[in-house]
Parts: structure tokens; sequence; C-alpha cells
């Protein structure tokens, strides 16, 4: 079975989904949708996540978030794992409660943040569980909107920070962004991501490819073959023009 390529280094930034097997639920009620919001903070905590925004859904659920310690694939085996063993004995239920690993995109940490937050903080509208983002209580957006509703384990003060800072004018600022996306459809941030697993500018690409181009190969994660770097047919052309000592342009 194909494995999924994981990116992994130091301060990396993500986009992560995690998805109900067959696009099953994930939560029965507000029970379920505070006990995994409680194992999202211990797993922040733990681990030393920087978290931006999160929203959790009826059938998965949404992280932007930083990893300084480059344990992303670690920290989501707790959360998931300890959500789905508490689901399960809760609801007298056995088998897989995700729809196999998590999806990870890695995100450059300049010009996509903001798109990425407001899509996150977006995704109850989308999905007619409430009107505003504020009203949904399993999302990071009420700290956002009001600073009474922070909670001590979010990072507010990245993404505020293009915003005029953490502060009443800038939480402000970021309210009308975010309001900006209510009641309009809006191109997801993410589509435009390699091979759905980068998203950022051509040379943040070329960097982790190289950073990629390090490993040996495996086969059992395709996705690893598709971005390693290769060559341009013309340095192709010239590597075996080179090696028989003929010309090109007599081909």
């Amino acid at each position: 079975m194909a494995r999924p390529l994981r990116i992994e280094f130091p301060d990396a930034v993500y986009h992560v989904t995690s998805r109900g097997n067959e696009r099953r639920a994930i939560v029965a009620d507000d029970r379920d949708r505070d006990k995994w919001q409680a194992l999202l903070q211990r797993t922040v905590t733990t681990f030393r996540w920087r978290l931006f925004a999160f929203a959790l859904m009826d059938n998965h659920y949404h992280l932007f978030v930083q990893t300084p310690d480059a344990n992303l694939s670690t920290g989501m085996h707790l959360l998931n794992g300890s959500y789905a063993g508490f689901h399960n004995w809760r609801h007298g239920r056995v088998g897989h409660l995700f729809q196999g690993r998590f999806k990870a995109i890695v995100v450059e940490d300049e010009g996509h943040w903001l798109e990425v937050s407001r899509y996150v903080h977006l995704n109850p509208v989308r999905a007619h569980l409430a009107g505003r983002p504020q009203q949904w209580r399993w999302c990071s957006y009420a700290g956002y909107h009001r600073a009474a509703r922070r909670v001590a384990w979010m990072d507010y003060a990245t993404v505020l920070a293009d915003f005029g800072g953490d502060s009443d004018s800038g939480r402000r600022a970021y309210r009308a962004f975010v309001a900006e996306g209510v009641g309009t459809k809006l191109d997801s941030p993410l589509a435009t991501a390699v091979h759905g697993l980068i998203l950022g500018s051509d040379r943040f690409v070329g960097r982790i490819r190289k950073m990629l181009d390090g490993r040996g190969e495996d086969r059992s994660v395709p996705a690893l073959s598709r971005l390693r770097l290769r060559p341009a047919v013309r340095e192709v052309v010239a590597a075996v023009a080179r090696r028989f000592g003929s010309d090109p342009a007599q081909w």
C-alpha cells in the first residue's frame, strides 16, 4: 500500500487534515467535540507546536500549525490514536475511525499564511454549521474575534502581526478580512500546492525538493519520486552528446 510522503524539518508550517473513514462522522455530540479539543490541547503542549488555527467539523478537522521540533507525525499519531480510542470506547465500536493517514501540506512562511488561516476559520460557515465562524465553539476563530475568548495554547500573534499586531486594532482588521469571505466563494489557497504537498514560491518548492533529493529510493512512497529534482531535457542531451562525442544538431 502506498504511503504518504512526510516532509518534516524544524519550524515547518503545515495545513493538516484528517478525515473520517469512508467520510463518516468522527464526532457524535458535544462531549466528543470537547474531548477532541482537549486532546488537541494536550498534543500542542506536549510537542511544543505553535497552533495558528483549527476547525473541527463533523467528519474531519483542519489544523494550521508549526512544528519547531520536526515532530508532526509523532504528534498526529498521539492525537488521532488517543481520540479514536476514546471514541470507539464511548460508542462501543471497533475498527478504524479515521480514513488512513492524515494529509499535510507544507506551507511557505511568507505570502500564504493569511489565506490559509481564513480558509480554516471559514470551514464551519461553508459547512453550514454556523452563520459566523465565531459562533462555532470548536474553532479557533473566537480567540481572534474577541480577546476574552483566547486560550493559552493557541498562537494568535503570528497571524495578527500582518494586521497591525495582537491588539484591538489588529483583531478588528482580521475580523474584516475574515468577514470578506463570508457569503463569498473563495478559491482554496491550497489548490495550487505542488503535487498536493507543497504550497509556496518556486524558490520554496526548490528548497524542499533539494531536501528530499537526499533521501533514498522508497517505492512505497510514490510522491517522493515525483518530487525529486529532475535534470532538464537540454542537460540530458548535452550529457549524452559529451559521452558519445557527437553533435546533437545532427541527431
